[in-house]
């Protein structure tokens, strides 16, 4: 799966979905001037019995610039309404839909289970591991919300964690991560936010219909009666228009996401077996409320009915892309009941595994490229930091542990500090705070250093449940051991990258990038900086030149020279992280292939190389697959 190119393919979809809301406004903007022209006209014929000049008469300009601008602001004002109840990103979206969190700690099996799978796949993409909603409704279904990874959410229904067994599950999962790392979320949220201003006529013209002209009789019913035909007819062609727009941006998003989930799960059985019990027509997937509407093309399956323009291709269809040969059965299950077993006939299920092959990203491909020396490719570790330590997972089931984690995470990475760092956090910290992190320090100091990352990953959902005010304090905290020795090394250089940049951005207090950026001249200072940093640390002076050299060869930027070690500071690698964000898809793909192929130059990677790739690609929210530092080798 190229996940650089599918990221890509999205961002010319929502350039394509500008351009058809475009046309959709003008076409909205003729028909509303036509229905002026004649109801103008019937009323003039009705009152007057005839009118001199015939139709023609009442083409005016003046008034299609009135109708015109009318329109457009009409359609602007509630589609920015539209957007602004989804500004918080994937939060507030399940949340506008009724869904409630599940905690880490929950107690609930299935809910358990279902925390456990999107972690698992997570860490295995090297993705932020997003928050987990639960919609209480007895349909097999689920959405992918969020602007991007950062504040991704994943919303399953109380009848897909009913229904699916385990595998199900994990291909449920699997295919709302392709839309998440493919970008397709904010072409989603886009379309569902705008689309309001076009679907609002209908809506409304509805409501009078069936309220407002209940008491009327008489000649002025009758000129109210043409007037909401009128309207009605206007709003159900943008209706129509709106949903068109959808179906023709969306269907694709879906063949890619199950074609993603066989890939990612290697277990076609799991996609199909989810795709069957979402049932023919999607009858098993059909959602109880109506307010769905809005986001229905976010769904695995359509929440509501199926249409000739729906959002979603038929399951038939989708099921076939996967294996044309495949015996389609649908078979009967008792949907109203969300305690219910499943009760539909499963293909033998294979050896348990565990949903490590989202290796099988494009960014794979970008560290397995030619342009990089042969190496020893188990330098990759499918299985390695999906499972922490059973010690140190109920650590992460609560923001209160996974605070004191983080710090005792920090407070281990420089034990000739720990006493002093200990001193400083003590007044600052309340003692609940204090003696957790005291209780956490001895399990934390002989953890494998290779599974720092995880456990942090682990612990970014949990710390989202945090208001922001709580968040705020626990940020003096780590800037607190940051600046108590008045320098920033690679530990503090992670942490910091890993937790206070994810958070920062879920919270909203780094802006997003305004500008896009799509030369690498922009950005040339930039690319400098984060390669020779990766050439140092990974290499001695004598080897750094080389792989600096070899780095940029692998993605032609012949001109980048490497900047001398003393010159390297960490506080000006965090500002340009920040900068190159804002790049496009294609340039954080050549940052990355640059990037790896300067870190595995000798076919090695040592454990501060490896952080150094995965803080880089998090920090561009590129996933990153697992891979084994060689031991014994630290810089």
């Amino acid at each position: 799966m190229d996940f650089f190119g599918a990221q890509d393919r999205a961002r010319r979809q929502t350039r394509v979905f500008g351009l058809l809301f475009s046309l959709a406004i003008i076409l909205v903007i003729q028909m509303m001037n036509l229905l002026v022209i004649v109801i103008h006209y019937l009323i003039k014929v009705n009152v007057s019995g005839s009118v001199p000049g015939g139709f023609t008469q009442f083409l005016q300009w003046d008034q299609y610039l009135i109708v015109a601008c009318l329109v457009t602001g009409f359609i602007a004002l509630f589609g920015y309404l539209g957007i602004e109840q989804l500004f918080g990103g994937g939060d507030a979206v399940a949340r506008l839909f009724g869904a409630n969190l599940i905690a880490r700690g929950t107690t609930d099996k299935q809910e358990r289970l279902a925390t456990q799978i999107v972690t698992e796949i997570a860490i295995a993409a090297g993705a932020p591991v997003p928050q987990l909603f639960l919609l209480k409704e007895p349909a097999i279904n689920s959405f992918a919300a969020g602007w991007d990874s950062s504040d991704a959410v994943i919303t399953l229904t109380t009848g897909a964690l009913t229904h699916l067994d385990r595998y199900e599950l994990q291909a449920m999962v699997a295919h709302e991560f392709c839309h998440i790392l493919n970008g397709d979320m904010r072409l989603n949220q886009t379309m569902a936010g705008l689309l309001q201003g076009l679907f609002i006529i209908k809506e409304w013209s509805s409501k009078i219909l069936e309220r407002g002209g209940r008491h009327r009789s008489g000649k002025s019913s009758g000129y109210f009666y043409l007037t909401l035909f009128g309207f009605l007819t206007l709003g159900s062609f943008g209706y129509f228009l709106g949903r068109w727009i959808k179906s023709l941006l969306t269907r694709q998003q879906e063949y890619h996401a199950d074609a993603a989930a066989v890939q990612y799960t290697r277990n076609p059985e799991a996609v199909i077996g989810m795709l069957q019990k979402l049932g023919v027509n999607y009858i098993h997937s059909r959602m109880l409320g109506s307010r769905y509407e809005q986001f229905d093309h976010a769904f695995v399956g359509i929440p509501g009915n199926k249409t000739f323009i729906s959002s979603h291709p038929p399951v038939e269809a989708r099921i076939m892309r996967i294996n044309p040969g495949w015996n389609i059965e649908f078979l009967p299950m008792d949907i109203e009941r969300i305690d219910a077993a499943p009760v539909m006939r499963r293909q033998e299920e294979k050896k348990k595994q565990l949903v490590w092959t989202m290796i099988g990203l494009g960014v794979t491909e970008s560290i397995l490229t030619s342009a990089i020396p042969a190496f020893d490719k188990q330098i990759f570790d499918p299985e390695f930091g999906h499972r922490l330590p059973d010690t140190l997972l109920p650590l992460t089931m609560s923001s209160v542990s996974s605070e004191a984690t983080i710090l005792a995470l920090l407070l281990a990475s420089n034990k000739s500090a720990e006493q002093s760092h200990l001193k400083q956090l003590k007044p600052i910290l309340d003692n609940g705070m204090y003696q957790k992190t005291l209780e956490i320090l001895p399990a934390v100091k002989i953890l494998d250093p290779r599974q720092r990352i995880p456990l942090i990953e682990t612990c970014i959902p949990a710390l989202k449940e945090m208001t922001k005010p709580q968040y705020l304090e626990f940020k003096i905290w780590i800037m607190t051991l940051f600046n108590a020795d008045f320098k920033m090394d690679h530990d503090e250089f992670v942490v910091s990258r890993f937790v206070i940049a994810r958070l920062d951005r879920f919270h909203n207090i780094s802006k997003r990038p305004q500008k896009i950026l799509n030369l690498v001249g922009d950005v040339r200072a930039e690319y400098e900086l984060i390669l020779s940093l990766i050439a140092y640390t990974e290499h001695n002076d004598s080897m750094a030149q080389q792989a600096f050299d070899a780095g940029k060869k692998a993605i032609a930027a012949y001109s980048l020279k490497l900047i001398p070690r003393n010159m390297v500071f960490l506080k000006q690698v965090n500002t340009a992280l920040d900068k190159l964000y804002a790049l496009t898809p294609s340039l954080r793909k050549r940052l990355l292939q640059a990037a790896a192929t300067t870190v595995v130059l000798d076919g090695k990677i040592t454990l501060k190389g490896f952080e150094l790739l995965r803080t880089v690609a998090a920090s561009l929210e590129v996933p990153m697959p697992p891979m084994i530092p060689v031991s014994g080798r630290r810089n």
